[in-house]
């Protein structure tokens, strides 16, 4: 079969009756959409608590308008679609009214969260367990009805009766996801660096809003996910394949590695070498050696027929370059020596 007859069919499939459709301009609501739906009511009920950033008192009046707009598009748009899928459902036209039908539903149920807050905020944890959240809307609305209406037909039900419904059909409509928890490990020698040097977070290339560590990014869909730490004064760090499980927090621990700094000690002679201190060989004089950061050393410039000079390194930020000449003294030769014991 071709693959343009079996688009044909599927196209057609998806057209027939009501069922479960997400293609259209007419399709059900899509899946992430009424997921941010739900988010969105959730911060609105508990700022800052869903979400790393939470709005300032500043901003919080601007904060408020700008969710509750988003929110009141989500809800219109799948309200509608689900007015024509039961319209479809029920073999009645589809709503001529289905807007403003939409809007008053929308609009009579954001009316009802500043009550549901004032419900709820003395109790967070409870707010959202999965049998709390029945006991909430059973006491909110306890004697009203939520009216699911079309052009012709209209049927009254008990909320309560409703919210079992929504709560046995909506698992598989919220997305699955989980936490991820960020801490990182600096040398002790490189805390007070660490504190005050700027640091950036992405996920799979995205970057995060970070303000503390550790850092906890909630929300995180389920699934193999990539961390990228940078921090500066600090090699970068990549770690690949963090596991995701839903409802589950991942505890991710990285050890950060301090840059070196990049002194270069420029000798007179020239043809020098530079040796720590007592210890192993650097590098030649004039090129960039690599040596730890934040502490100070000891170096010795050593060159045949010359005496051996020594430096001090002052404590070089990572990643810092630095220049430094010597000047050696050259050897007395076997004349020299005899002319000076005369």
């Amino acid at each position: 079969m071709e693959i343009d007859r079996i688009a044909a069919r599927l196209r057609a499939a998806y057209a027939r009756g009501p069922g479960v459709n997400h293609a259209g301009d007419d399709a059900l609501p899509d899946r992430e959409s009424m997921a941010r739906a739900a988010r969105l009511a959730l911060s609105l009920l508990f700022p800052g608590y869903f979400t790393a950033e939470a709005p300032t008192r500043d901003q919080l009046d601007a904060w408020l308008l700008a969710q509750l707009a988003e929110l009141q598009r989500l809800l219109d748009d799948g309200v509608q679609r689900a007015m024509r899928t039961a319209a479809r459902a029920d073999g009645s036209a589809e709503p001529a009214q289905a807007a403003p039908a939409a809007r008053a539903v929308v609009a009579e149920l954001l009316a009802e969260l500043p009550d549901l807050r004032e419900l709820v905020a003395t109790d967070v944890e409870a707010a959202f367990e999965d049998s709390a959240v029945l006991r909430v809307f059973r006491k909110f609305r306890q004697k009203q009805t939520l009216r699911i209406g079309t052009n012709d037909v209209i049927r009254d039900r008990p909320l309560e009766e409703v919210t079992r419904d929504i709560s046995r059909v909506a698992g598989p409509f919220v997305p699955e996801a989980g936490s991820l928890r960020v801490a990182l490990e600096a040398p002790p020698a490189a805390a007070e660096h660490f504190a005050r040097a700027a640091k950036k977070l992405s996920l799979d290339g995205a970057p995060l809003v970070v303000k503390a560590f550790p850092h906890l990014e909630a929300d995180v869909g389920v699934g193999q996910h990539t961390l990228r730490v940078e921090v500066d004064g600090f090699a970068p760090v990549e770690q690949p394949g963090i596991e995701i499980r839903d409802g589950q927090t991942n505890q991710v621990r990285l050890t950060l590695q301090l840059l070196p700094a990049r002194p270069t000690i420029v000798s007179d002679p020239a043809e020098a070498d530079v040796y720590r201190a007592g210890g192993e060989k650097l590098g030649r004089a004039g090129t960039e050696l690599t040596v730890p950061a934040l502490e100070k050393l000891e170096l010795e410039i050593r060159a045949p027929g010359w005496q051996t000079a020594s430096v001090v390194l002052p404590a070089l930020p990572p990643g810092g370059a630095y220049r430094h000449v010597v000047k050696l003294s050259r050897l007395a030769g076997p004349a020299e020596r005899s002319s000076s014991a005369v």
